[in-house]
């Protein structure tokens, strides 16, 4: 099975979280299927962020996994923003190695056995 652009940014983001001890959950958002097969009715929390964890220390993570090139949605820049006006740490990555940079400082640089 391929994995789509986002998707192969997913596995290696969440590869990177696990081995570098930081507890994290898939976020899976999916609309609600309107009666009859006509289509979905959004979910009741738009823009939330694909990954949900927690840096050493306690602090709370929400990270948003785009494509190279992807871009939030207005919801999404919105939750990440509430996220760090409640003092954890919200952000959009598209990369590992931008993972990396943006969590350097906030976590050992040691790997997990």
């Amino acid at each position: 099975m391929s994995k789509t652009p986002e998707g192969a940014v997913m596995v290696a983001v969440r590869a990177w979280l696990s081995a570098h001890g930081i507890p994290h959950w898939r976020i899976n958002q999916q609309g609600v299927p309107i009666h009859g097969g006509t289509g979905f009715r959004p979910g009741p929390h738009r823009g939330i962020a694909d990954l949900l964890g927690i840096l050493p220390g306690g602090r709370f993570l929400a990270v948003e996994v785009k494509k190279p090139g992807g871009k939030l949605t207005k919801d999404q820049r919105c939750f990440l923003l509430d996220v760090c006006i409640a003092d954890g740490l919200g952000i959009c990555v598209s990369s590992v190695e931008e993972l990396s940079m943006k969590l350097a400082g906030l976590v050992s640089g040691r790997l997990t056995e």
